[in-house]
């Protein structure tokens, strides 16, 4: 039998960097996994899953739930997968209007210095720094 899980990495900014966040029982920065709900749309799940761990601060209007990436491999090291992350909403608020209508300025200047990419191009630890506006 297959166990499918969704692996999540928040991602806030703090002092103009961005960050993972982790749960407040986890003592390192692993990846939130979250077990799949038979006749449930993942993206249902993730947000239910981030709406009872941020509670009334979690607005959906002012938050960006994405996928990046489907994968087989959990060993994947988690400063690739938020790189990729970046790279990938570094691409995503050059012309999707719905998050660049979300994205803060402090974003903005945080993905300005993003190789933007598509979502499966996983280059581990890439994380090279160039301007893209």
């Amino acid at each position: 039998m297959t166990f499918i899980c969704y692996e999540v990495f928040p991602v806030t900014l703090a002092s103009q960097h961005a960050v993972l966040i982790r749960q407040h029982q986890e003592q390192k920065f692993p990846a939130w996994m979250i077990p799949n709900l038979p006749n449930s749309h993942p993206n249902d799940i993730v947000v239910r899953h981030l709406v009872s761990f941020f509670g009334d601060s979690f607005d959906s209007y002012q938050m960006i739930v994405h996928s990046t990436s489907w994968r087989y491999e959990p060993e994947c090291d988690r400063h690739a997968v938020l790189a990729h992350a970046l790279d990938h909403l570094a691409s995503l608020s050059a012309y999707d209007l719905a998050i660049r209508a979300v994205l803060e300025p402090e974003w903005r200047e945080i993905l300005r210095w993003r190789s933007p990419k598509p979502a499966g191009c996983l280059e581990l630890c890439s994380l090279q720094m160039t301007p893209v506006f």
